[in-house]
């Protein structure tokens, strides 16, 4: 990693004029070698509003000549706070679900992205967006076209917890038609890519009154149905970061299922029902977990897991399947006045992880909850500042940091990489016999391998206003230097 090389980020957004009347787009070019943090004072974005509304062009566009990492950090002026991993406008797909906490209010942002085939992204498509929210066992679903990139904001009251599926679909009249003759079959097929944002604001803190504000990038769904899976997938995290969580099956009609909570391999785990076409809700796992670490297990869904943690405040962010962890750089930022502890989880060779500027990392052995892999748990008290966790990547291990923060009256906690489901096919032994479920698996699902670079790492990302005129965002940019092969 050559740290004195100059990295060229080029951030374009827009703000309005001086005369306050007209906007106009800024663009602006930082150099930056290890960290740089990037301030915006002067955005304009709109009055959170119920219901679906399309928004100006709020969006913040970053491009860079190498590969960096995004850390975002959103506050207003009552102390709410968080931070989430910006991901890449390559993250993006077309199916997504995810459950939020309550009491709170709700708001997604949709960042509709140019169609995309091998080598051309085009910006005239029309992407037809399907969202479907179930609370208090009653669903909705609210349809609407959305041109590329375009930016739209969707806000909703939540009781008790919240469920949301999104679907993706491009409607566009140039897309290009499948050709066949009789001596030679081509086909051409354009990718929908959406990118969401989720947050949950004025959340309330148990034992107080208190409330907070948080917010994290949901990765795409690699499935849109329940079946028996080939291979069982495993979501292995620790008490610290993943007691109180909120699961979402990939389809809203997915029938009841039987969910593993395993806490070590030579003891018979505990079973955890969940009827999935019921309402979600916050599921407190403390009578379900005999170690200090643990794995969330299902043979038939391939689930997204939401934690939602907290002590002083509240924070929420995705717990990984082990298909998601990263076997590249991860960057951690730590708020200023703050301390924070950093988690970081590893298989047998992500244990060979190290921390810039810090003696090699002692990972703990915790107790096997595969028999695919064993795990290892690191912790350590962070001040604030930026750090680095990297692994050598010919050695193909993986691991995943998170980092948790409390502080006064908020508290912070995110994800600092993450990749896309990596399951290599046959995902399922055989079809579902319901009609209505259908699988959309990824097209390129094939597994980790040490020469895979963490796709968090990007040269480029949107990212949109999180927040009524009430919020300020900075970005924090940690520049990733190609492995020595």
């Amino acid at each position: 990693m050559d740290r004195q090389k100059n990295i060229t980020v080029n951030i374009e957004y827009n703000v309005l004029s001086e005369d306050q009347k007209k906007i106009r787009k800024k663009e602006d070019k930082v150099v930056v070698r290890a960290t740089y943090e990037y301030n915006f004072h002067d955005l304009i974005s709109d009055d959170t509003v119920e219901g679906l509304h399309m928004l100006q062009d709020y969006r913040i566009h970053v491009t860079s000549s190498e590969k960096i990492s995004i850390i975002a950090y959103v506050f207003d002026t009552k102390s709410a706070v968080d931070y989430f991993l910006v991901h890449p406008v390559g993250m993006g797909g077309d199916y997504y679900a995810f459950s939020l906490p309550g009491r709170s209010t709700m708001t997604l942002y949709f960042l509709p992205l140019g169609a995309t085939n091998e080598t051309i992204s085009q910006s005239h498509c029309v992407h037809n967006v399907s969202i479907t929210v179930r609370q208090n066992n009653k669903s909705e679903t609210i349809k609407q076209n959305m041109k590329a990139d375009s930016l739209w904001q969707y806000t909703a009251p939540v009781e008790q917890a919240v469920s949301v599926w999104i679907r993706d679909q491009l409607n566009n009249l140039n897309v290009t038609k499948r050709v066949r003759s009789k001596v030679r079959t081509t086909s051409k097929v354009e990718i929908a890519r959406l990118i969401v944002i989720a947050s949950v604001r004025n959340i309330s803190i148990s034992r107080s009154e208190i409330t907070d504000f948080g917010c994290f990038m949901p990765t795409p769904m690699i499935v849109d149905r329940c079946a028996k899976l080939t291979n069982p997938v495993y979501y292995p995290a620790s008490k610290d970061f993943a007691n109180n969580v909120l699961l979402t099956p990939p389809s809203p009609l997915c029938p009841q299922d039987i969910i593993d909570i395993r806490s070590t391999m030579t003891e018979e785990s505990k079973s955890l029902s969940v009827k999935w076409d019921k309402g979600a809700e916050q599921i407190n796992l403390e009578d379900k977990i005999s170690k200090k670490t643990f794995a969330i297990i299902s043979g038939t869904t391939i689930m997204n897991i939401v934690h939602r943690g907290g002590n002083n405040g509240s924070f929420i962010h995705e717990i990984p399947a082990y298909s998601q962890w990263v076997n590249g750089d991860s960057s951690i930022v730590v708020p200023k006045g703050s301390e924070a502890i950093l988690y970081v989880l590893a298989d047998d060779y992500g244990r060979e992880a190290t921390m810039e500027g810090f003696e090699y990392p002692y990972f703990e052995t915790v107790d096997d909850v595969s028999p695919d892999f064993s795990l290892f748990l690191y912790s350590r008290k962070l001040d604030a500042g930026v750090y680095r966790i990297g692994i050598d990547q010919e050695l193909g291990g993986r691991y995943i940091a998170i980092l948790i923060s409390e502080m006064n009256r908020h508290a912070i906690g995110y994800v600092a990489a993450i990749n896309l489901h990596r399951i290599p096919p046959p995902i399922f032994l055989k079809y579902s016999t319901t009609a209505d479920l259908i699988t959309t698996e990824s097209a390129t699902t094939s597994l980790m391998v040490s020469t895979m670079t963490t796709v968090t790492t990007t040269q480029g990302v949107s990212l949109s206003v999180l927040s009524n005129n009430l919020f300020a965002i900075c970005i924090c940019f940690m520049v990733y230097g190609e492995s020595e092969q």
